[in-house]
């Protein structure tokens, strides 16, 4: 690859458009400075990210992959952040977040170009979760559910074992809006 052959690339003021025809969903990215630092095998990605279309705190992005090996390390987080925003309406098992806001991180571990870890941390404050599509109660009413929860906070690991994936949670928090 020609950009692993360099030594380290800077690019300034970084646009990205995504727009999901199908899905019917878009999202404008812009970072003000993403570098990749090459040493040998290893390649480095380093950038602080934020959505255009939100006032949300940025991202903080660290990709770690070497080449020889197609394994590495990745993370993604930031504090502060307003995750309801970011997501922009794009479902969670069918379940929207409408509002919530906090510290989110997440760390991926790859080996041969596998997904064999994941860790996240979660500490969100103000959660509205509702459902992509409102209960039909008959012919004239359609009830939207929602519910409040004043904060979530958890750590969980996946794991890939030979027989599939194991996870954990912990220190799981839930305090609901009364």
């Amino acid at each position: 690859n020609a950009l692993f052959d360099l030594g380290a690339l800077v690019v300034r003021d970084l646009r990205l458009n995504i727009d999901d025809a199908m899905a019917n969903r878009k999202l404008a990215l812009a970072a003000d400075e993403v570098r990749l630092i090459n040493s040998g095998a290893s390649h480095r990605v380093l950038a602080r990210v934020r959505c255009l279309l939100t006032n949300s705190a940025p991202v903080d992005v660290v990709l770690d992959y070497n080449s020889d090996n197609k394994g590495g390390d990745s993370y993604l987080g930031g504090k502060q952040l307003d995750i309801a925003a970011i997501m922009h309406g794009y479902p969670l098992a069918g379940v929207l977040l409408e509002r919530g806001d906090g510290r989110a991180q997440l760390w991926t571990w790859w080996q041969r170009g596998r997904l064999m870890q994941a860790r996240a941390e979660v500490d969100l404050n103000g959660l509205v979760l509702t459902t992509q599509a409102p209960i039909v109660v008959d012919e004239k009413r359609q009830i939207a559910p929602r519910v409040g929860i004043d904060r979530m906070a958890f750590s969980a690991r996946w794991l890939r074992r030979d027989y599939g994936w194991q996870v954990d949670v912990a220190d799981l928090a839930l305090t609901r809006q009364g």
